[in-house]
C-alpha cells in the first residue's frame, strides 16, 4: 500500500480555522502536528513526544494508536489495520463508480460513522470541500444543545402568558367573576414560568463530549465534568423523558431526550455495556 493512494495532500489547507471547530474533541491532547489526512478526512497527527494519534472525524474519536511513526507503519503490515484506518475497500468502490477527488476535496460521509444509521455503501458518501466538510462535521458532532423545538415552545408559552395578561387588564368579566380571575392568574403565571424555563433550557443548557468524557451545564444543577470510565449506571426516566447518568463521584447528569447529540452519547454508553 502506498500512502499517496489512500491519503490526500494536506498542505495549503487552513487547518487553524478547521480545528477551532474540533476543540471539544482535541482538548485531551491539543498540541500536535498533522501527519496524514485520509481520503475520508480522517487525520493522523504526531504529538510532542513522537506518538501517533488518530482523529476519527466521522466517528468523533481521538486516541493514541502508536508510540512512534515506525510502530504505526509496522502496524500497517496487517491488512485489517489498513482497512480500518483508510477504508481501502470503500475507496475501491467509489473509484469504480467514477467518484474521484480534486485538490482540496475528500470523500465525506452523508450520515457520519458516529450514528448507528451509518453505512459504508457508496450512496452514503459524497465529494466535499475538505474545509467546509470538517467545519460542518465539527459543529455537528460532540455537542449537546436544544433544537428549535424548545424555542418554539418557549415562544408559544410566552404568547399564552401575554394573552392572559391582556385579559386581566382589558376583560371586565375577569374582575367580576372570581373563577375567571383565578383562571387568568393561573394562565399568566403558569405559562410565564413555563416560558422562562424553556428559554433557560434553550439558551443556557449546553455540553460537549468525546470518547473519554462529558462536560455538561444546566442552570438548574450547574456544571459537571465526568469521565466515561467513572460511569456506574445509566437509566431512562420515561415520565420525565430524560436519561440519568450516574458517576463514581455521586454526580448525576440528566440528558433530555430532546437534546441534539444525545443519541451519540447513548451510543458511547451502550458501548460500555449499559443497556438503555
Amino acid at each position: 500500500m502506498k500512502l499517496d493512494d489512500v491519503s490526500i495532500e494536506h498542505t495549503g489547507i487552513d487547518w487553524q480555522s478547521i480545528l477551532q471547530h474540533w476543540t471539544w474533541l482535541l482538548k485531551i491532547n491539543p498540541n500536535f502536528s498533522i501527519w496524514i489526512v485520509t481520503k475520508f478526512a480522517e487525520i493522523f497527527v504526531i504529538d510532542d513526544f513522537g506518538g501517533v494519534w488518530f482523529i476519527s472525524t466521522s466517528g468523533a474519536g481521538y486516541e493514541q494508536v502508536a508510540n512512534s511513526v515506525d510502530d504505526f507503519s509496522e502496524s500497517l503490515s496487517q491488512n485489517d489495520n489498513v482497512e480500518y484506518y483508510f477504508m481501502t475497500s470503500v475507496i475501491e468502490k467509489l473509484e469504480k463508480a467514477d467518484v474521484t477527488l480534486a485538490e482540496g476535496e475528500c470523500y465525506g460521509f452523508i450520515t457520519p460513522n458516529a450514528f448507528q444509521e451509518c453505512t459504508f455503501d457508496v450512496s452514503n458518501f459524497k465529494v466535499a470541500d475538505i474545509k467546509s466538510y470538517l467545519i460542518g462535521l465539527g459543529d455537528l458532532l460532540g455537542k449537546l444543545k436544544h433544537g428549535i423545538l424548545i424555542l418554539i415552545l418557549a415562544l408559544a408559552c410566552m404568547a399564552f402568558s401575554i394573552f392572559a395578561a391582556w385579559m386581566f387588564f382589558y376583560d371586565e368579566d375577569v374582575h367580576e367573576q372570581t373563577s375567571e380571575f383565578i383562571s387568568i392568574l393561573f394562565l399568566f403565571f403558569g405559562f410565564g414560568i413555563a416560558a422562562l424555563a424553556c428559554f433557560a433550557e434553550y439558551f443556557k443548557v449546553s455540553g460537549s463530549f468525546n470518547s473519554t468524557e462529558i462536560d455538561f451545564y444546566t442552570p438548574w444543577t450547574g456544571a459537571k465534568k465526568e469521565r466515561w470510565d467513572d460511569l456506574v449506571s445509566a437509566k431512562f426516566n420515561g415520565s420525565m423523558y430524560w436519561y440519568t447518568l450516574q458517576f463514581k463521584s455521586g454526580k448525576k447528569v440528566r440528558l433530555s431526550a430532546y437534546l441534539q447529540g444525545h443519541g451519540e452519547v447513548l451510543d458511547i454508553v451502550r458501548e460500555r455495556g449499559f443497556d438503555l
